[in-house]
């Protein structure tokens, strides 16, 4: 357990050093995740009276979100029925479709902007280092550094996106 513990912490602090900027990204993407996740579930939570209607069963059911629609159609002037549940399941699942690109869009972005901040730090690291430290380097470490390990890290930053949107 205790090893355990250490290398959570171990993880955790490379995770925090090599993504310090990016708190409130995936903190976004977390949220969006949560959202998404309503949207899906009151969608699905649709199908079920659907399904009664279909099978020929007059009641919608007694959820909890059923009640709530009834409740919204009867001071519209909006009959429920089985037409309607179908326009809210179909804008719903669109609206998940939306919150999905939008999601993409993010995980897209943040990833290219991690890999050209990295590659633009090293560079800038490697140009000001003086001509005595560049002489003891090897010739293709700085080449390997910029193509494998950012590369990796960059992957591992999408992973820990995808991650967040699962568990959401």
């Amino acid at each position: 357990m205790k090893k355990l513990l250490q290398l959570f912490f171990k993880v955790w602090g490379l995770f925090t050093t090599l993504y310090a900027g990016y708190g409130f990204k995936l903190f976004l993407v977390a949220a969006l995740g949560i959202f998404s996740g309503f949207v899906e579930g009151f969608g699905i939570t649709l199908l079920v009276p659907v399904f009664a209607f279909l099978v020929g069963t007059s009641s919608f059911g007694s959820n909890f979100f059923i009640k709530f629609l009834e409740k919204i159609s009867a001071s519209t002037g909006i009959t429920f029925g089985f037409e309607t549940l179908l326009i809210i399941i179909g804008t719903l699942f669109i609206v998940k479709a939306a919150l999905l690109l939008i999601y993409w869009r993010i995980q897209t972005r943040v990833s290219a902007d991690y890999r050209r901040s990295i590659r633009r730090k090293i560079y800038e690291r490697l140009l000001g280092s003086s001509f005595s430290f560049l002489q003891k380097q090897k010739l293709g470490h700085v080449d390997y550094v910029l193509l494998a390990d950012v590369d990796a890290s960059t992957r591992m930053l999408e992973s820990t996106i995808h991650v967040i949107l699962d568990v959401t």
